[in-house]
């Protein structure tokens, strides 16, 4: 299954957490512990070493947040990420739910359990989650929870709703490379040609040709029997990105 788009809590950067107070008239330092601002940072920090790699890290991290501030529905979230990226599914799904009980309306929740929901093979729950989340009217990733509702209905066996969705992601973020290719992808695979080039014709006109976008590219070529265009993406594909997963299919596939 492809790596459904998650969505990521930002969090914020706090210059420390030092509260003022008045000290025979004049503005003072004081060292007050303040649980909910340490729990912000200690959330920041979590999901940057899980980001980085550093699963212990962000354990530790997370689970400081967790103690400073338990009815935090962005803790949770974090730790259900966290459980989800080290494939503990029955934690993720409890901290998920519990974000769910603390922030009914969250969007960002809703999206994330989704695409647990999804990875789980749960694809009607997910479905309902994703549109769940769609239907906040103060949401602005719409085009993330659009892609990430595509892929599942896609994985699910659902072709004619992934198109649907893929067509209101686009919509919603039409700038968007990253879903133009996912698209273009899945309208190759599914050998609709003229529907691939349209939506190829989109993602060229935005800056900083990808190795995905070449390598898509090069596989319409060849699909609509243009080998001389098809070897002049790749030969740009092989320059630009020669150490590319798409490179290396590109090559293999010159040498059948």
């Amino acid at each position: 299954m492809k790596q459904l788009l998650i969505v990521l809590i930002t969090a914020l950067l706090i210059s420390g957490c030092v509260s003022q107070r008045v000290v025979k008239g004049e503005q003072q330092p004081a060292q007050k512990f303040n649980a909910a601002e340490a729990a912000q940072v200690r959330l920041a920090l979590g999901l940057e070493y899980l980001n980085s790699g550093d699963f212990e890290q962000a354990k530790f991290n997370l689970e400081k947040a967790h103690e400073y501030a338990p009815k935090s529905a962005d803790v949770q979230l974090g730790l259900a990420y966290y459980y989800q990226r080290a494939e503990n599914l029955e934690a993720a799904v409890r901290h998920y739910e519990q974000a769910l009980n603390l922030a009914p309306n969250n969007p960002d929740v809703m999206n994330n359990y989704g695409v647990l929901l999804c990875e789980a093979g749960e694809y009607e729950a997910a479905d309902k989650l994703f549109r769940q989340a769609l239907q906040v009217n103060t949401y602005f990733r719409v085009g993330d929870t659009y892609e990430n509702a595509a892929n599942c209905a896609y994985e699910s066996g659902n072709i004619v709703q992934a198109q649907q969705y893929f067509e209101q992601a686009i919509n919603h973020a039409p700038q968007d490379s990253a879903i133009l290719e996912r698209y273009a992808g899945l309208l190759l695979q599914l050998e609709r040609w003229n529907q691939a080039q349209d939506v190829l014709r989109k993602r060229a006109r935005q800056p900083q040709l990808s190795a995905q976008y070449l390598w898509l590219e090069v596989q319409l070529s060849r699909a609509l029997g243009n080998p001389e265009r098809a070897r002049q993406y790749g030969e740009i594909l092989e320059q630009q990105y020669p150490d590319s997963t798409q490179t290396q299919r590109y090559q293999q596939l010159t040498k059948l």
